[in-house]
């Protein structure tokens, strides 16, 4: 099954349909769309992966470089989205390569939130418990005095399980 000409490459309205008709966009500037997405791909794939290992740190490097990415391919694909019959008018096996990387993509895009909203469920959930021990372990150290009144009766020790 061929996957679609991306959304993102469609013109945003009807008023657009013939704007930017004359427009040539050449095998070079399709080529360079294709290779920041693949780029972009690539990187997010690496965000797939830190996010599973829970290297949170090096997640939050990437942060930048993916903006930059996304801004180069929103500018490059710009006049593309304009031009209605651009992808028409290409070399079907050009076409059929920015298919091709723009549907990887979309895939990545889809494995990268759903690991994104993981990482951010575990996270809840950890200081959730953290939060939980630390009340049960302060409540469950207090204690009455000689003089009958409640008073906490020592420091409290937590451990906390890295792994999820």
């Amino acid at each position: 099954m061929q996957a679609a000409v991306p959304e993102a490459l469609i013109p945003q309205s009807a008023d657009h349909q013939n704007a930017g008709a004359e427009i040539q966009h050449d095998g070079a500037s399709i080529h360079s769309i294709i290779n920041v997405v693949r780029n972009l791909t690539r990187l997010m794939s690496r965000e797939v992966e830190l996010l599973r290992a829970m290297q949170i740190q090096e997640f939050s490097v990437l942060q930048g470089e993916k903006l930059e990415l996304i801004s180069d391919y929103e500018n490059k694909t710009a006049a593309l989205r304009e031009d209605q019959l651009a992808t028409e008018r290409l070399d079907e096996s050009l076409r059929e390569e920015l298919r091709d990387v723009v549907g990887r993509m979309t895939a990545t895009m889809r494995e990268n939130e759903a690991a994104i909203r993981a990482a951010k469920t575990t996270n809840e959930k950890l200081v959730k418990a953290i939060t939980t021990a630390v009340q049960t372990a302060q409540n469950s150290h207090i204690g009455y005095s000689n003089q009958g009144l409640q008073q906490a009766t020592g420091a409290v020790s937590i451990k906390v399980n890295q792994q999820l």
